[in-house]
């Protein structure tokens, strides 16, 4: 189909079907960027014609039903492999008859889905921008792949999006099996935050010197990389993840002032700890100070002179719906450089255990007859290759097909989506039977709430074959 074909499509069905459906003015007509919906002629046709066109960005998601529907035709088409053109057109008429209006149903029951979406603005280092469109489903790592299309940039595990938030001054690197829209949402409709793409080589530091971050030295070393790797595979790969211990005597800004007071800070994998003044450092006397379940790193950006901090090497931790001064935001101020990327990289680490065991909690609410978690996961392995500057690794280590190294890299990861039912405590076994009867009741009246929607689709179904019919009788 080219730009004269679809305009004459267009002549034929578009106002016709807005008079047959009692559409009154104001209504908004909608396609997206092929290249014959944004031909000149197709413009002028539209402006002379006085219709109202929905601005489209690139990179969107597919939110249009009939987009789902002609996949299910090409898939049924090739799987018949028409020989000819005239065997084709027969092919597709029969399969396009064929599709049950069970796959319309399932199309309408996701599309809430690919609603939640955003048009986000990516900010570069050279102070240009970059518009597109994420929806929920996808994370940091894939949204940086569509940048790295568009920007035509070399590949680099250290290309980042950074989340720099101003009123607070403090930024955050995101991690790559974050969902970019969940963060995203977080921020208020007048906030002026930015979303940076940039490259940033702490991000993933760790795992090209581990023996700087995981061995609790203070100095830095050097190591064979069959050491590194054996160090990543002992912190990664094993049955559980180690948190480096990290401890030392940090610099704590107490509430609602300026002050600043030395504090004796270790790291665990239940929470950030301290010890009380006269107090050893047993773990009875420990009191802990953050839990980090739901709370994000950042780091703190000119706090010498905005709080008075001993040194420029800050880190705050924050609720992630937290978007303006608040006293439940704890500043914290390290010695040195090294100090504040240990302790960032150690956090990271912690909230990483954190949230593989909340996956693993609920993975267990499964059908008996499927396999466990652990059962189904492949053993994970870390490599180092001394060849290439820049090997990117994860605190997952699950393996990542990266597009633009051809090799096996890991990334981190959230693949795997689990159905969780909130129950109240009890002593005895939930009764599975009446959660399915009771699942099953609410996707029943989902399903007819949303029939309205079918009918829909079932009418443009019925309107397509009628055009198929006509253009294959013409």
């Amino acid at each position: 189909m080219d730009g004269a074909m679809y305009r004459e499509i267009l002549a034929k069905n578009l106002l016709p079907s807005v008079r047959a459906l009692k559409m009154v003015r104001g209504w908004v007509f909608q396609h997206d960027n092929d290249p014959k919906h944004t031909a000149r002629a197709t413009k002028e046709w539209l402006r002379k014609k006085h219709l109202k066109v929905l601005e489209w960005p690139s990179q969107s998601p597919d939110l249009n039903p009939i987009e789902n529907l002609w996949r299910e035709l090409k898939v049924r088409i090739a799987q018949r492999q028409p020989r000819n053109l005239k065997d084709l057109e027969k092919v597709c008429m029969e399969e396009w008859a064929k599709i049950p209006a069970a796959v319309c149903a399932n199309l309408v029951k996701t599309y809430r889905k690919r609603m939640i979406s955003l048009v986000i603005r990516v900010h570069l280092s050279d102070e240009s921008s970059k518009t597109m469109m994420v929806d929920e489903r996808q994370t940091v790592r894939q949204v940086l792949d569509s940048l790295l299309d568009k920007s035509h940039c070399g590949y680099s595990p250290d290309w980042s999006l950074v989340e720099t938030i101003n009123e607070l001054q403090m930024e955050r690197i995101f991690e790559d099996h974050e969902n970019l829209v969940d963060g995203l949402l977080n921020w208020t409709r007048d906030s002026q935050n930015r979303l940076m793409f940039i490259e940033r080589i702490e991000k993933y530091a760790l795992f090209k010197n581990p023996q700087n971050y995981l061995l609790g030295r203070k100095e830095t070393c050097e190591m064979a990389d069959r050491n590194k790797e054996a160090l990543l595979e002992e912190c990664f790969c094993g049955s559980s993840v180690s948190v480096p211990e990290m401890e030392g005597v940090l610099w704590l800004k107490e509430d609602g002032r300026k002050s600043w007071k030395k504090r004796y800070f270790l790291l665990r994998a239940s929470g950030i700890y301290y010890v009380p003044k006269g107090k050893a450092k047993a773990s009875r006397d420990l009191v802990c100070f953050l839990q980090l379940d739901h709370v994000n790193v950042y780091y703190g950006q000119d706090y010498r002179s905005k709080y008075k901090a001993p040194t420029d090497y800050c880190l705050a931790l924050k609720h992630p719906q937290i978007q303006k001064k608040s006293q439940y935001i704890k500043y914290l101020c390290c010695d040195d450089v090294r100090t504040l990327h240990q302790w960032i990289n150690g956090i990271r680490i912690a909230k990483r255990v954190t949230f593989q065991g909340h996956t693993r909690s609920q993975s267990q609410v499964q059908s008996p007859s499927s396999p466990r978690l652990e059962e189904r996961a492949p053993r994970r392995t870390l490599r180092i290759n001394s060849e290439r500057e820049q090997h990117p690794l994860s605190f997952v280590g699950e393996p990542y097909e990266s597009r633009y190294t051809g090799v096996e890299t890991p990334t981190e990861e959230i693949s795997q989506r689990f159905l969780v039912v909130s129950l109240p405590a009890q002593s005895h076994q939930p009764d599975l039977p009446s959660i399915l009867r009771s699942l099953e009741e609410n996707l029943i009246t989902f399903v007819k709430n949303e029939l309205k929607n079918i009918n829909r689709i079932l009418v443009l179904r019925v309107q397509i074959t009628r055009i198929l019919r006509e253009s294959d009788g013409g």
